[in-house]
């Protein structure tokens, strides 16, 4: 509950929280539903959407939270949010977190004034760590998850020439020996396995 010198401002906060954070992600997920765009028509939505929820949110923590750890608390949120969300390139993502990063800053300086406090200096580096070790350790889950994906398209494709091989064995063997001989050594092979 927001109470003291940010009261006033706390219904417009949840009207622009309402407004730029649900109203933009339902209008987000409605045009990706209904007009299937492409992957770069998508990314280009997902950064527009994902950039006005950072904007709306800035706004939201500086109209109505009264401590810095409130504002932090969601930016964190915020950028574990936009790091998880696969459809944007890395580098996209974390641009996108360092504008929230950047607005939490200009917030910092609305509620302290221009000087910086070394509380609010913590809380950045805090946020740049945060961000960097959670983009180091999806960068390497999006590394495993393409060398899986190559290793599953190179098994498919040994699996596809020895296919090949054996159909080019059968093939060889119909040729040399009489038709019958070679359904013999089918019937006793698969008898076998």
């Amino acid at each position: 509950i927001a109470s003291g010198r940010r009261l006033p401002y706390f219904h417009e906060a949840v009207v622009v929280r309402s407004l730029g954070s649900i109203a933009v992600g339902l209008a987000y997920l409605l045009v990706l539903a209904i007009a299937l765009p492409t992957r770069n028509v998508a990314q280009r939505l997902t950064i527009a959407m994902l950039t006005a929820q950072c904007l709306t949110l800035l706004a939201v923590a500086t109209l109505s939270y009264q401590s810095d750890s409130e504002i932090i608390l969601v930016v964190t949120v915020y950028s574990a949010f936009v790091l998880f969300n696969e459809l944007c390139t890395l580098t996209q993502r974390l641009a996108i977190c360092f504008l929230a990063v950047c607005g939490y800053i200009v917030a910092s300086i609305i509620g302290c004034g221009v000087g910086v406090s070394t509380t609010a200096a913590r809380n950045v580096a805090f946020l740049v760590i945060f961000v960097l070790s959670m983009a180091c350790s999806l960068r390497l889950q999006e590394h495993l998850k393409h060398v899986s994906c190559y290793q599953q398209r190179h098994t498919a494709k040994k699996v596809e020439i020895i296919r090949e091989a054996k159909m080019e064995g059968f093939q060889m063997l119909s040729n040399m020996l009489p038709s019958h001989v070679v359904d013999l050594g089918r019937q006793d092979r698969k008898s076998v396995v």
